[in-house]
């Protein structure tokens, strides 16, 4: 016989082999213990205000700028159109200027992320920054990237062009 008690916290009790250890000798004795808590993270002082930026399909960067000496570690959670979670973690090294960290994109919708900088010593939370990137369904700001790259390139041709024929 299989007997299977409730599953609320407070009505867990303890099954002990053997000789019962209960008036009833019933085998089943209340825990004493209370039961656990489920993790909280620690509460932000401020509530990071939501940044909105257009996305390009494939790989987007966001620049971090090292808020104080403390932190050196940053955790970016992306959370795709579809549902889908990617957590970075980067170790930030205090002699680079320009770190970055990325994120890629390729279906259409917005992007939510979350840039978390921990604190050194504690492992506290020092910053917070939320973007939300966007990604046009036609791609708009890709063609437009492409075609700013094309006349750039076009231009440092005929430069090239120039200072070829004057020689």
């Amino acid at each position: 016989m299989c007997c299977r008690p409730e599953e609320k916290s407070g009505a867990a009790r303890i099954l002990w082999a053997g000789v019962r250890n209960d008036s009833l000798n019933a085998g089943f004795v209340k825990s004493t213990n209370q039961t656990g808590r489920r993790f909280q993270p620690p509460a932000i002082a401020v509530v990071p205000t939501v940044t909105k930026r257009h996305a390009v399909g494939g790989i987007n960067r966001i620049p971090l700028k090292q808020p104080a000496t403390d932190v050196d570690t940053v955790s970016v959670r992306t959370v795709s159109p579809d549902g889908g979670i990617r957590v970075e973690l980067i170790r930030l090294d205090p002699t680079a200027t320009n770190q970055v960290a990325t994120f890629p994109a390729s279906v259409p919708g917005d992007y939510d992320v979350t840039v978390h900088w921990q604190g050194r010593q504690s492992n506290t939370l020092v910053r917070a920054e939320h973007f939300v990137y966007h990604l046009d369904k036609y791609f708009k700001v890709d063609q437009e990237l492409l075609g700013k790259a094309i006349g750039e390139l076009q231009a440092l041709g005929q430069q090239d062009r120039k200072l070829g024929g004057a020689s």
